[in-house]
């Protein structure tokens, strides 16, 4: 298990030799700090704080926890031509009942 320990905007902190990620509590977070072997890993200024397979991370990160979970779909810019294509596409497709 990777040391952790949260630090909130009351003067609490609760860290990973008190219990688990899930019952830290979830309000208030002001830094968020691990360690991997010597090195010390600072998180702070962030809206969101998760842990993920034994990994800490902040919402930095989202985008590889998010397509991992599969619970959200994410939009692309793409060329004048390949929206043209679709929006074509779109616009014929009958209705599939």
């Amino acid at each position: 298990m990777i040391p952790w320990r949260i630090h909130y905007d009351n003067g609490a902190t609760f860290s990973s030799a008190e219990g688990s990620w899930d019952e830290a509590p979830a309000d208030g977070v002001l830094f968020v700090v691990w360690w991997e072997g010597e090195t010390r890993h600072v998180h702070s200024g962030h809206d969101f704080y998760f842990s993920h397979d034994g990994v800490l991370a902040d919402t930095d990160d989202l985008g590889p926890l998010l397509r991992k979970l599969g619970l959200v779909k994410f939009g692309r810019w793409s060329s004048h031509r390949a929206m043209e294509r679709a929006s074509q596409q779109v616009n014929e497709m009958p209705c599939p009942h």
